[in-house]
């Protein structure tokens, strides 16, 4: 058993919400579901504010890749009780496009039997997709670490009513 203590601190604001509820009104362009929130003259309309906690462990910056968590695992370490634990301070300076386990490769696993890795190489590494990977740069342009990573992805956690996609604008210094 690995104990998690993941905190961020990754101020965002959610703009201009897609809304499930709206359907089947078309969304824009080729978004899948129309903006915002329809008030209706006497009728109680619901919005909800859906927080989706497993973005943060996606293999990509893609929507909905799948979450892992043995990247994490791998950076565990030993307590004097001999738990294993994991926190934020353990992902600062790791290459999320090529995971360790100590020395060794982490290899790609999956959960569910119909799992394929996103790539040929033989071990876990996250896609940043356009947003460079830069151990020395600045984060205002790229992913230096792994700490970027899982930030920039938590940071999309923000829904309206389960699946509405909204516009992420960071308080933080990230990537637009």
């Amino acid at each position: 058993m690995v104990n998690f203590r993941l905190g961020f601190k990754t101020p965002a604001t959610y703009l201009n919400c897609q809304n499930p509820d709206n359907d089947p009104a078309a969304g824009l362009g080729g978004e899948e579901h129309e903006r915002g929130v329809q008030v209706q003259k006497n009728a109680t309309v619901i919005a909800q504010v859906t927080v989706h906690t497993d973005h943060p462990f996606w293999e990509s910056f893609v929507h909905d890749s799948p979450a892992h968590f043995d990247q994490l695992a791998a950076l565990a370490t030993k307590d004097a009780s001999g738990n294993y634990n994991v926190t934020m301070s353990a992902t600062t300076g790791v290459d999320y496009t090529h995971f360790k386990f100590g020395a060794l490769d982490l290899p790609w696993r999956g959960c569910l039997s119909g799992y394929t890795p996103p790539n040929s190489n033989p071990y876990m590494g996250f896609d940043s997709l356009t947003i460079p990977h830069n151990p020395a740069g600045s984060p205002t342009t790229s992913m230096r670490d792994y700490t970027d990573y899982m930030s920039y992805n938590q940071s999309t956690q923000g829904h309206l009513n389960s699946d509405g996609l909204c516009f992420v604008q960071r308080h933080y210094s990230s990537p637009p």
